[in-house]
């Protein structure tokens, strides 16, 4: 179509169109639709496949054919005034084949060229194009799918190993996995399996010692109450048996309040915080009120000072927690008649002060304090050494800093709490 309207724009007026149309005429081409195989009396040889439906003409304005290829037909591809008569394509039906015609007019507006394909074309190469698609897939594609299976099988082989490795190992094998003949675009997930592992090997490890302690802590109470219950039972008198009695609530009451501190830390190895404001004087004010009844039977006296309007943001469950262990331990280890301060502060943060009076922590324990199960030696107060154990694991999981400290004077204990 461009090299026809290039033509078009040439001057064709010195043209012989008779002379070009005898040269079109002894072209080879493919047997033309319009001649039955023959042009002039002549029959045409084959050239190429497509050849027959391509053709053109070349038109003066007085409907006059000049030119034409041999498989044209005599009659205008389009004969239609509306279109052509300017530059377009359209579509034209000729002998009931579908045709893509371009028509063009020359420069000087004297000659009408048109150039059409038939629609059978496209279908033709259509088919073709997919005939060989089909008879290539049918030998290809079995020889991709093998050869894709077997790249797949040699790249998942590492994960092959690893998986075989894992499902044979004990549940208490926490090793890293051995990143020999790993390929690097796996590796990021092996370093990441691994660092699960040695988190996990930690708290195992640290379950293990809990467990461990904790029977051996529940031991020694269970002990004492078989013990006091066999002294009941042989007592002859009525104050023997009463004491053993008594001996037994209190080892009841000793192992309930390991129970409940071990089921504490359970919970807290399980909880989801969710934060919210909270004033804190007022909170620590209500908790005060849990140990009255400690503070009356010890003569304890509370008070509470500081700023009433200092609101912390934190988990009221978690911070019930942490609050209610350090109020325990103050009254705990508060000699009777003794004294508990408790300041609350809004300076650069917020800041929870308790203090008792009575002993202090002996230097050597200072840094023991907050293992589980830990008691200072010689302490007479009951306890079950988990308190501070569970309060700094709430405060770490609160992002609060809290520090257990002697007073300066050795008069007593001071915990700080700040959040910030």
């Amino acid at each position: 179509a461009l090299i026809i309207q290039q033509v078009a724009h040439s001057n064709l007026d010195k043209v012989e169109f008779n002379e070009i149309q005898s040269i079109i005429n002894h072209i080879t081409v493919l047997n033309s639709p319009w001649s039955n195989g023959q042009h002039n009396g002549k029959i045409l040889h084959e050239g190429i496949e497509y050849e027959r439906k391509i053709a053109f003409q070349m038109w003066d304005k007085q409907n006059n054919l000049l030119l034409h290829s041999a498989n044209a037909p005599l009659t205008a591809l389009s004969a239609d005034p509306q279109v052509i008569n300017r530059t377009d394509y359209f579509n034209s039906l000729i002998k009931g084949k579908r045709w893509r015609v371009f028509s063009t007019v020359t420069k000087d507006q004297k000659y009408i060229m048109q150039v059409g394909e038939q629609y059978d074309i496209r279908n033709e190469l259509t088919a073709d194009i997919s005939t060989q698609f089909v008879k290539s897939s049918l030998f290809s594609l079995p020889i991709l799918t093998i050869l894709i299976w077997i790249a797949i099988q040699k790249g998942l082989a590492p994960l092959g190993r690893i998986t075989t490795e894992v499902a044979k190992r004990s549940k208490e094998n926490f090793e890293a996995i051995n990143l020999d003949n790993i390929p690097l675009e796996i590796r990021p997930l092996i370093y990441s399996i691994n660092e699960l592992l040695a988190r996990l090997k930690i708290a195992f490890e640290c379950e293990q010692r809990f467990t461990d302690d904790a029977a051996h802590e529940l031991r020694t109470p269970l002990a004492a109450l078989k013990t006091q219950a066999q002294v009941a039972l042989a007592a002859d008198n009525s104050n023997d048996k009463a004491h053993a009695l008594e001996k037994i609530i209190q080892g009841v009451d000793r192992a309930s309040h390991l129970v409940d501190q071990m089921l504490v830390i359970a919970r807290l190895e399980k909880s989801s915080s969710s934060k919210e404001k909270i004033n804190l004087y007022q909170l620590i004010n209500e908790l005060i009120g849990q140990f009255n009844a400690v503070a009356n039977e010890k003569k304890l006296v509370f008070n509470l000072q500081g700023d009433r309007d200092v609101e912390v943001q934190s988990d009221t469950a978690s911070l019930i927690i942490l609050l209610n262990n350090l109020l325990d331990n103050a009254t705990r280890y508060s000699p009777d008649k003794g004294e508990i301060t408790i300041s609350v502060h809004a300076n650069d943060f917020p800041e929870l002060i308790i203090g008792n009076s009575g002993t202090v922590i002996p230097e050597q324990d200072s840094e023991r304090i907050f293992d589980r199960f830990y008691r200072v030696p010689g302490t007479s107060s009951t306890g079950c050494g988990l308190g501070l154990s569970i309060s700094k694991r709430v405060a770490e999981m609160l992002n609060i800093r809290l520090s257990v400290v002697n007073k300066t004077d050795k008069t007593g204990v001071i915990a700080t709490l700040i959040w910030g």
